[in-house]
């Protein structure tokens, strides 16, 4: 997902596209997992055939909101209007938190926002529609039926696969808050389900992970190990999740690609009954004052 930001004098062009990369987020009957890298790529297109790439790393894609006790993690574009996306986004979470009360307050907050940021999609390419280019992974613990239940909203533009599933519609070009996992269905899984929603630079990522996936069923099936699904805790599950982020990371940096997936690997768990724990920074926001 790529974000354009282009200025111009008298001497040279120079184009910056900003992409955002790999974030995960996994919902089962235990709670909430996520896991997000810090990195960010810089292309930087000079006059003529000329260009300069670079990875910087520190940017902090997943956050902790206190309030409502949730994750949230974004993905695509890498700035919203002047600010980098992350700093958008902490400075939402702390800006508006008179105005949310819920997982659902935050989602609709953060859809009516961003509907006055994001142009809608115009024209745009069957990647752009089927994918979105800008997104927010929203995740945590809601009640139904007197019970808790892990809750994940996925904001974003273009289609919502799990929404077409279940036969809703929305308008793809615009941010929607889609309830891709709400409480009420969760309470109708079986115990093992597991439901994992990943965005960004993905496409290394789907395919070596899904091929992995059949290996390690096969090498269960022959020699009794198992692998990825052991982990009976959510603080192993979040580990299993950083460790897929490492891995793809690592084998970047030992191919043709530009190692776009890095830095430190941000994770944040929810139990059920409302415990989490995570590695991530408290928001802060500097506030600049004169004498």
């Amino acid at each position: 997902m790529l974000l354009m930001i282009q200025y111009e004098n008298f001497l040279f062009r120079v184009r910056i596209m900003l992409i955002m990369t790999l974030i995960l987020t996994e919902i089962t009957q235990l709670g909430v997992a996520m896991a997000a890298d810090s990195a960010v790529t810089r292309t930087i297109s000079l006059s003529g055939d000329r260009s300069i790439t670079r990875v910087l790393t520190g940017v902090q894609k997943l956050h902790y909101i206190p309030k409502i006790n949730a994750g949230i993690s974004c993905w695509g574009q890498g700035n919203i209007g002047p600010l980098p996306m992350d700093i958008w986004l902490q400075d939402f979470i702390l800006g508006r938190i008179n105005e949310y009360n819920s997982l659902e307050d935050f989602a609709r907050l953060l859809e009516q926002e961003l509907r006055t940021v994001i142009p809608p999609l115009n024209e745009p390419t069957d990647r752009d529609l089927l994918y979105g280019t800008v997104g927010f992974h929203l995740a945590g613990i809601s009640r139904y039926n007197d019970q808790n239940y892990p809750d994940f909203w996925h904001i974003h533009n273009g289609r919502s696969q799990r929404l077409e599933e279940r036969g809703e519609g929305i308008n793809p070009l615009l941010i929607n808050a889609n309830h891709d996992i709400p409480p009420n269905i969760m309470a109708s899984l079986p115990e093992n389900a597991l439901q994992l929603t990943r965005n960004g630079d993905i496409q290394i990522y789907a395919n070596l992970f899904d091929l992995l996936q059949g290996f390690f069923e096969t090498v269960h099936t022959n020699i009794g190990v198992r692998f990825g699904l052991t982990q009976p805790l959510l603080s192993e599950r979040c580990e299993w999740l950083k460790f897929q982020i490492e891995f793809i990371s690592n084998l970047y940096k030992f191919s043709n690609l530009i190692p776009s997936i890095g830095g430190q690997i941000a994770i944040l768990w929810i139990e059920k009954n409302g415990c989490h724990g995570h590695n991530i920074p408290p928001l802060k926001i500097n506030v600049n004052t004169r004498r």
